[in-house]
């Protein structure tokens, strides 16, 4: 499949969103990390969206490195937007 033909199909896109954030999700619980909605690290209150969040924009081991260092491993993307 190119990149346009995946463009072009909804379904496809819905249905990989729904593996992506379930695979995350799963990731999340698999590591404890669920047990921490709640907590705040550096400043930052831990919630599963949030956790969700960063894992997408920084991968699950930038989430797990955010959680580990206290939320000093907190890197940015081109448009500014951080782990936190």
């Amino acid at each position: 499949m190119t990149p346009e033909q995946f463009k072009k199909n909804h379904d496809l896109q819905v249905s990989v969103s729904n593996w992506h954030f379930a695979d995350i999700d799963d990731r999340i619980q698999r590591a404890g990390f669920d047990r921490m909605v709640g907590q705040s690290i550096g400043g930052v209150p831990l919630t599963m969206d949030g956790m969700r969040a960063m894992a997408h924009l920084g991968g699950f081991g930038g989430l797990a490195k955010f959680i580990r260092t206290n939320g000093s491993y907190n890197p940015s993307d081109e448009f500014g937007t951080s782990l936190a």
